[in-house]
């Protein structure tokens, strides 16, 4: 749902900062991503990790579950009125 919502793109978006310091250097100098962004990669890896094992049938168990019968109740009705039934 989150790569047809947002894209396939990681949620981090690096701006190369160690680049434009007081240090900075050539981009030849900068073999491989810095280790804010390795982190942040592995980061983003993980919860879309997560979220792929996740399914829409697992998502309306833990609904079913976790709400009380008064929720489920008012969902059900508004569902029908939005669907007009």
């Amino acid at each position: 749902m989150v790569e047809a919502i947002d894209g396939p793109d990681s949620a981090f978006r690096c701006s190369e900062i160690r680049r434009r310091g007081p240090t900075a250097s050539a981009a030849a100098e900068y073999r491989v991503p810095c280790a804010v962004h390795r982190t942040m990669q592995r980061a983003d890896d993980a919860w879309r990790d997560s979220l792929r094992a996740t399914t829409v049938a697992d998502l309306t168990e833990m609904v079913v579950t976790d709400a009380s019968d008064v929720v489920l109740r008012k969902g059900g009705r508004w569902l029908e009125e939005v669907l007009g039934r």
